[in-house]
């Protein structure tokens, strides 16, 4: 290839956007730990293998730091990943920073890490491309890559992490209440591109 244009891509994070967190007896929630706790939205299976998405190079970026924890074996990990690739195959990889904080990694969201290498291994433009995720981390690494940021909102959004208070001024790009609403988006992008 030639070229040198840059593919588009949709960066998505995973838990809480593609499949649903697990509620634990205190009320709080928590990536799936195993196969069996992995339920993905079918309004996400739907959305990603809509005709016209085809041209948005699909990678979901996803911090796991339950298997530095304990929580979560890599194998686990593996078995959850491809069952995802399984029921989206318009997805074109899964990046996953397997750090916890005080690893000082720089895939670690809200850092950038994870979009930059993934931007680069293929050959996807950030400026062109969308992070869409449901928590401030999320939103915080798509603007520190430099991408289009869209929020899907929930209670727990802008919730510390252990990652510490969002920034007071971050703000997405776009909020949305379901992934349902992400089509819209990204349609209004590629007339507003023509």
């Amino acid at each position: 290839m030639t070229s040198n244009a840059k593919r588009r891509g949709l960066f998505l994070d995973r838990d809480g956007v593609l499949n649903a967190l697990v509620r634990t007896e205190n009320g709080s929630a928590r990536p799936p730990w195993n196969l069996g706790e992995f339920h993905m939205f079918p309004e996400a299976v739907a959305v990603l293998s809509e005709p016209g998405l085809e041209e948005w190079v699909q990678v979901v970026v996803t911090n796991q730091p339950d298997i530095p924890r304990g929580d979560l074996t890599p194998e686990n990990l593996e078995k959850i990943n491809a069952q995802l690739l399984q029921m989206i195959p318009s997805i074109e990889a899964v990046s996953v920073c397997q750090h916890d904080n005080h690893d000082n990694c720089v895939c670690r969201k809200p850092l950038p890490g994870l979009l930059i290498s993934a931007a680069m291994d293929l050959g996807i433009g950030l400026p062109e491309s969308f992070m869409i995720g449901d928590r401030w981390v999320d939103i915080a690494a798509g603007k520190n890559a430099g991408a289009t940021t869209i929020l899907i909102e929930s209670a727990y959004s802008w919730l510390p992490s252990s990652a510490g208070k969002p920034p007071e001024d971050l703000e997405p790009d776009f909020t949305i209440d379901s992934i349902g609403e992400l089509p819209s988006i990204i349609r209004s992008r590629s007339r507003n591109d023509l």
